[in-house]
């Protein structure tokens, strides 16, 4: 191949990369060619090869630190008469363009010969170009082309994808880079798991380099598989009831009840006798009127949480004692006192039911209750029966 003295970017390569910034789209390599011509002017004002004679293929692009590699492939397979190799460009063009241009240049310092195929195809290499691409521009490759020919290390790049940025050899390296990917001696590409560190140049991986395989993935896969299948534990603690044990998800809708429907403040459709958690009011909310409101409407929903229920029984009346009042031949004008099982603190409230007849005569008393304290009460009668002894419920709340 011919000697080259590094590519120069055009002047319209320029105003590319500029609008590539811009508009932080994908710079986009279309193609690279051999022509046997040679730009004589200022190799910056270059807008097309002089003599454009073959189209390289495109294998692969790897950036890092602003400096691009393109990796190509060589081949006389197509290429009914020889050439000499005098130039060589790359064509580029931003993500929505319909035109690619001319983006880098360069004149060979010592030229080759391509050989012709009429003796079949006796040339094929891979070759790398490497130029400058500020680190802030995605750079990828648009092959329109199938690939004639392929060296392991470009299958392992190119078609064997891991998503992880290449970091190049791991050989020679005094810094590794947290998460990129690097080829160690054994041909195999491993991840550094490490975060940034120090490198001693060794080309021998570490066990903070996980080798990057179908093989290592699946086995991570299978661990997991395993764990999830005999798991019984949750952030490092078991799963229970105890002290520092996890309490099961399962278990929020056994507590509740009812079948857990998930956070309320949404306009998916809310089903009857099913819980929701409200987030604004950091409370559960029963649903029983079906909807889709994302807020909880008393028209919909009846709050359960415990604080709810909690309000709910404050509101409760609470017996402080009950018992009777019976009245020994009961009279008209006559006055009973009667105390409390208890002194209360506060004054409160009692409440006489209706009479019970303790004999065949129906009974016609009725009393009135006054002079309530916290020790007791006092009731006249109003008016009886002769020779009767009613007999009256009550209630203390």
């Amino acid at each position: 191949m011919a000697q080259f003295n590094g590519m120069v970017v055009t002047n319209k390569g320029r105003e590319l990369l500029a609008r590539t910034l811009a508009s932080k789209g994908k710079f986009i390599i279309t193609a690279v060619a051999l022509g046997d011509g040679a730009y004589s002017g200022n190799l910056r004002e270059c807008e097309e090869l002089v003599s454009k004679k073959l189209d390289l293929i495109l294998l692969g692009v790897y950036s890092e630190k602003g400096s691009t590699k393109i990796t190509v492939g060589i081949t006389n397979k197509n290429v009914s008469e020889s050439f000499r190799t005098n130039e060589i460009g790359v064509y580029a063009r931003l993500e929505g363009d319909t035109k690619a241009i001319l983006y880098a240049y360069d004149v060979a310092v010592e030229a080759d010969t391509m050989p012709n195929n009429s003796l079949g195809t006796t040339l094929e290499l891979v070759y790398d170009i490497y130029f400058d691409v500020s680190s802030e521009v995605e750079v990828t490759l648009e092959i329109t082309d199938s690939i004639a020919f392929l060296t392991q290390d470009i299958a392992k790049r190119e078609f064997l994808k891991t998503y992880i940025v290449s970091g190049g050899d791991l050989k020679g390296r005094v810094q590794l880079e947290a998460d990129k990917q690097y080829l160690a001696d054994d041909g195999k590409w491993y991840q550094n798991i490490g975060g940034d560190r120090v490198w001693e140049k060794s080309g021998v991986p570490d066990e903070l380099l996980i080798e990057i395989s179908w093989k290592t993935l699946m086995d991570e896969i299978a661990k997991k598989e395993n764990k999830i299948l005999v798991k019984n534990t949750a952030f490092n603690k078991n799963f229970g009831t105890a002290e520092n044990e996890v309490l099961e998800g399962i278990q929020l809708a056994r507590t509740l009840g009812l079948e857990y429907g998930g956070e309320l403040n949404n306009s998916n459709t809310k089903t009857i006798d099913t819980v929701y958690y409200d987030t604004q009011n950091k409370s559960f909310f029963k649903c029983f009127q079906e909807n889709t409101l994302n807020y909880a409407d008393s028209s919909c929903y009846k709050g359960i949480s415990n604080n709810d229920l909690l309000l709910k029984l404050q509101n409760l009346i609470t017996i402080s004692e009950t018992d009777e009042i019976y009245i020994d031949k009961a009279y008209k004008g006559q006055i009973l006192n009667i105390s409390f099982k208890r002194t209360y603190k506060n004054i409160p409230i009692v409440i006489v039911g209706q009479e019970k007849y303790i004999s065949s005569i129906l009974g016609t008393t009725r009393i009135k209750i006054f002079n309530v304290t916290r020790t007791g009460f006092s009731l006249v009668v109003l008016e009886t029966t002769i020779d009767y002894s009613p007999s009256f419920p009550y209630i203390v709340i």
